[in-house]
């Protein structure tokens, strides 16, 4: 199915969707995890930028679900259908590109119409230091977008997910979890502008925009978190 996009503009609902494993109880808690990060810092920004500008709160209603083998599961009523949708799901380090993001956005498609104009993100994270399965996973979502006729407007790859609970318990903008906050934030703006990240970062003059070389790991749109020092040693720590 070809996508028919319109002109970005900022979605008017959210759903933030954990992709869940079966017996992976630490992948799916790191999932829940940086999808509550994303849902608090985004609420922030709304608040941060209301007061700025003197205006009132531009809010875009987020709903959570989790998406399993068995299907969609939510904690409230079916909502309405989303124009912006963020997959997070663990990725396991096997030779086999993983297809759980790409499962997730299926699954979604199968209980609820998907605007045409609809925007993904997704956010891999990943068993280890080893972020390619990563990669496989989010360019397998990519396609799965494509054929189901909506956006895909990028992600993140996130090593080392196993260490997320004690990571999500520093500071949000300390020297340990620094580098994975900042990468979340490029996904916020570009999901309250309703772009996909490339574009975002061509709008900021390409500020850390993606590798070009021939080995590089992240396409156009996709982020790695990267590994800086105090990261590796809170993975070792942890």
């Amino acid at each position: 199915m070809a996508a028919r996009h319109t002109a970005p503009r900022a979605p008017h609902n959210c759903w933030l969707v954990a992709a869940a494993r079966d017996n992976d109880a630490a992948g799916n808690l790191a999932a829940h995890l940086v999808l509550d990060d994303l849902a608090d810092a985004l609420a922030a920004y709304e608040r941060i930028s209301a007061v700025r500008t003197n205006t009132p709160v531009a809010h875009i209603p987020c709903t959570r679900l989790t998406v399993g083998a068995t299907g969609v599961r939510r904690d409230a009523p079916a909502p309405a259908a989303p124009d912006a949708l963020v997959l997070a799901g663990a990725v396991t380090p096997d030779t086999a590109p993983d297809d759980i993001l790409a499962h997730a956005a299926q699954q979604i498609a199968r209980v609820t119409q998907l605007p045409n104009n609809a925007c993904v993100w997704g956010i891999a994270l990943g068993a280890d230091d080893d972020v390619l399965p990563c990669r496989e996973a989010l360019l397998a979502c990519q396609a799965a977008c494509d054929a189901l006729g909506v956006r895909w407007c990028g992600g993140l790859m996130v090593p080392n997910a196993d260490m997320l609970p004690a990571l999500m318990r520093s500071p949000r903008l300390g020297a340990f979890r620094r580098s994975l906050s900042e990468r979340i934030d490029r996904l916020i703006a570009a999901l309250r502008l309703g772009r996909p990240i490339d574009e975002l970062d061509r709008m900021l003059d390409g500020t850390e925009t993606a590798q070009h070389d021939e080995d590089a790991v992240a396409p156009a749109g996709i982020i790695e978190v990267p590994r800086t020092l105090s990261w590796k040693l809170f993975a070792r720590l942890h």
